[in-house]
Formats: structure tokens, sequence, C-alpha cells
């Protein structure tokens, strides 16, 4: 299948996501990813607060079943709450209807997203975090410790909150027990 039809169906899933959340307040963006990365661009749902000034922001992760109506309600809570949400798919971009299993190259995703908010006039790109359910959890917190980062991206996330991550720690990944 190529990527524009690829890409159209994850859109139409995500717009099926968002029909189910009656109060969607956001829309559908479509961000480029970091350079050389595939796919070239990512889908997302984006939720702004009103008015006008620098907003606080949220990037979301979704787990290994792919973005659904959840997180686009988190989203919207989130710009009830005076934040900028962006809830990012990175299984449907990829063609994929699950992540599970895999890992989907969410950190990179959200580095992106990072990037795309950053140089938004209505965003505070000093304060930017990142919020992950399950799988997203897992990269909220390799991110919170820069974990897999590439140190010449300028942006940071300055916060991580992670939503039933895989808390086993792999060999090496938490320093030493003692």
């Amino acid at each position: 299948m190529n990527r524009a039809l690829q890409a159209i169906f994850a859109a139409g899933g995500l717009l099926l996501s968002m029909a189910a959340s009656a109060a969607a307040f956001g829309w559908l963006v479509d961000l480029p990813h970091l350079e050389g990365l595939d796919p070239p661009h990512l889908l997302g749902y984006l939720a702004r607060p009103i008015g006008t000034g620098r907003f606080p922001a949220v990037v979301i992760l979704h787990g290994c079943t792919g973005l659904s109506a959840s997180q686009v309600e988190t989203a919207d809570r989130l710009r009830n709450w005076g934040y900028v949400a962006l809830a990012i798919d990175s299984a449907g971009p990829r063609g994929m209807t699950t992540g599970c299993g895999s890992s989907v190259g969410q950190i990179f995703d959200a580095h992106a997203a990072l990037h795309y908010l950053s140089r938004q006039d209505f965003v505070d790109p000093g304060r930017v975090a990142v919020l992950g359910y399950s799988m997203g959890g897992d990269a909220a917190l390799r991110l919170a410790q820069n974990d897999g980062v590439p140190s010449e991206f300028e942006e940071r996330f300055r916060a991580a909150v992670a939503y039933f991550p895989d808390v086993m720690p792999r060999a090496g990944q938490w320093g030493s027990r003692r």
C-alpha cells in the first residue's frame, strides 16, 4: 500500500476516534518528522486554549493500540486547563494498526512534536512536557532521562508523566541497586 493511501486511512481512523469524543476542541495537524526519518510526516490532534500569549504545552504519546478517543479527550481536558496539547499518532502514519510488541519510534516522534510546538507562536518552548500511556509511558520515562535522545536536539522536555509504563528496569537502565 502506498504512503498516501496509508496516510488517508490513518487520518480516517483518527477522525473516527475524534468523532467518538463529541466535544472535541482541536483539529488534525500534519507535522514534519525529523529530517531523514520515516515516515516523513506525522499526524496529530492539536488542542489549543482560547486566548493570546504563549501557553505551556504537553505532547501526548499513546499506548501500543494506537491513538484513541482517550488521548483526544486528554488533549481537550488539558486545553481546558490552559495547556496546548498535541496527541501524536505514531502507528497510523507507519501503516500499523498496533505497536504492541514493537518499538514504533515514539521517542523520535515526541521530539518531532516538541520541535513543531517550540516553533509555534502560541507555545512557550521552555515549558513543554510529555505524557505517555503504557508504551508511550515507557517513552516518556526514557525522554525524562534523555535516554536515546541525540545530543544535537536543541529542545528538551521539562517534565514527564507516565501512565502504566513497563516499570521493570532493563539491564543498566536506572543504575545499579544497592
